[in-house]
């Protein structure tokens, strides 16, 4: 875990999404990797199986729910912020991005970022036939 020295900075931070020579891995082993986050554009919010670095961790209300990657909805254990990592292709660190209201779903595979939630709170996506960009 990284320290939140930068939390309140109001900088315009750029996420590619997808870029060049990235692909897919091949090995899904490698999306259980408590580091590793898929952007999901059809997710409404950020997920993470585990509490590992979450801060300011807080009880679900009664309507927070989260649906997973099999369907099902299930109530998170916790919701709470968690500063992540951008990396670069070379798996090279670039810049700290704050997640907000970062459910704790255990039995949840993988973590999930809400590209719906970015969007709904001003973030732009961009791109083309080679790369996606979240501004």
């Amino acid at each position: 875990c990284e320290s939140e020295d930068s939390d309140d900075e109001e900088e315009e931070e750029e996420v590619a999404l997808a870029a060049p020579r990235q692909a897919f891995p091949d090995d899904l082993r490698l999306l259980e990797d408590h580091d590793m986050w898929l952007a999901d554009t059809g997710a409404t919010v950020d997920m993470t199986s585990t509490n590992q670095c979450v801060k300011n961790i807080r009880q679900p209300k009664a309507g927070d729910s989260a649906k997973c990657a099999n369907g099902a909805m299930t109530k998170p254990t916790g919701i709470g912020n968690l500063a992540v990592q951008h990396c670069n292709n070379q798996g090279q660190e670039q810049f700290g991005v704050a997640l907000k209201d970062v459910h704790i779903v255990p039995n949840c595979p993988f973590n999930v970022m809400s590209i719906t939630k970015r969007t709904k709170e001003g973030w732009k996506l961009t791109g083309d036939d080679r790369q996606l960009t979240l501004t």
